[in-house]
């Protein structure tokens, strides 16, 4: 149960899909401000948490920060774009309950430059080696749209060879200035078979325990059709400009979201969020969903699945949901060898049970479910010959 904190928008990159970013954005949230958040949100039964921004290594009360997040009993991520990481940021995160998270899109140094309006791709690897060369604890996160689709295979390669514990996958989203990248139900079927095929080249390597029940193909229907977690108990944002938000995908204009006026008891706000968020979804249904969803036996669990996939293409709540990953997943299982169908659904299995815990079990983000990463065993020597993997 995640309640995320972005720290501040400012950043050391500019990358093009990023609607975080304003190079002349103050600093607001103070460090003692998320020891009140982090507090109110362990009472409410957050236990989670990611540092994000803007670029929270830019942020300067990170060490305080990191204390109160702590002592308040949360497991932290930190999510960067790997360029400020250095020997002293390792050994001061070196004994701490901390995730690393490193942002890298491409592997290409001409592509890097667009993406981040940077010329620092040699830094960044540099950086991530170093984490290696420490045996910290890191994974890595790619942003993906149609310039950099094809770089998959390579980026689960460059993870795997780094050490890194897992790489994820995120379709980039058409808000802020994503705005001018489209995606479809083609590119995430495209994508979600590339990394498809990455589990199964690895699977050797692959990190997960097998329950006592072996799944069927039940899983990808219960992963797949759960109601969008934005502004549940499964997830929530405080961002750096006093705003609780149920997602950063959501167009702010929409008003789903909560002004704070103080920090010293945001139990009520977190209520009052769920509540805003469950009279939507409630809403959506009572006027009943349009297209493939109307009919779907999985309307009333899903109620349309993801609401970023509509609302940042000008459609409502009741709209058909564009991308739909229920039909996508079981059209891509039928292609898939049966002799890898049983591991790949024990393995997403395993992910999506230690993520969906507690009274809103029922309620799973599309974007952060297993099938989006390559999660590696961190117990066994990584020497690979892809020439003899089946």
């Amino acid at each position: 149960m995640n309640l995320d904190v972005f720290l501040t928008k400012q950043c050391n990159m500019k990358c093009e899909f990023c609607g975080a970013y304003i190079d002349t954005e103050p600093q607001k949230l103070k460090a003692n401000d998320i020891d009140k958040i982090l507090h109110s949100g362990r009472k409410y039964g957050f236990r989670y948490t990611t540092f994000s921004g803007g670029e929270p290594l830019l942020y300067n009360e990170l060490e305080e920060a990191l204390k109160f997040a702590d002592s308040n009993g949360f497991w932290v991520n930190i999510t960067t774009n790997g360029l400020l990481i250095s020997q002293e940021t390792i050994d001061f995160l070196k004994d701490k309950n901390v995730n690393l998270r490193v942002s890298l899109h491409t592997l290409d140094p001409k592509k890097h430059w667009e993406i981040t309006g940077t010329d620092t791709l040699e830094k960044v690897i540099s950086n991530i080696q170093l984490l290696k060369r420490n045996q910290m604890y890191f994974s890595l996160g790619c942003t993906i749209y149609d310039e950099n689709i094809n770089e998959i295979e390579n980026m689960v390669d460059f993870a795997f060879q780094q050490n890194a514990a897992f790489i994820r996958f995120t379709p980039v989203v058409g808000v802020n200035k994503g705005k001018v990248y489209s995606t479809d139900k083609e590119f995430y079927s495209h994508s979600i078979k590339k990394i498809i095929e990455q589990s199964i080249k690895y699977k050797d390597f692959l990190y997960y325990e097998k329950g006592k029940i072996s799944p069927d193909e039940k899983v990808l229907a219960m992963m797949t059709t759960r109601r969008c977690p934005a502004g549940s108990k499964l997830f929530m944002i405080v961002d750096s400009e006093n705003n609780l938000i149920p997602c950063q995908f959501i167009p702010m204009e929409k008003g789903w979201y909560i002004e704070l006026e103080d920090y010293d008891n945001l139990e009520k706000d977190f209520e009052n969020l769920r509540k805003i968020m469950n009279y939507n979804f409630k809403e959506g249904l009572e006027k009943g969903h349009r297209g493939i969803c109307s009919h779907c036996e999985y309307v009333n669990t899903c109620q349309g699945g993801c609401l970023a996939n509509r609302l940042q293409k000008g459609l409502t709540i009741s709209d058909e949901q564009p991308i739909c990953l229920y039909h996508i997943m079981r059209d891509l299982f039928e292609d898939i060898p049966k002799t890898h169908c049983q591991l790949l659904l024990d393995y997403w299995y395993y992910y999506y049970n230690q993520r969906i815990t507690g009274k809103d079990k029922i309620r799973a983000c599309v974007r952060k479910l297993p099938i989006w990463e390559v999660n590696f065993r961190m117990d066994k020597p990584r020497k690979f010959n892809p020439i003899t993997a089946n």
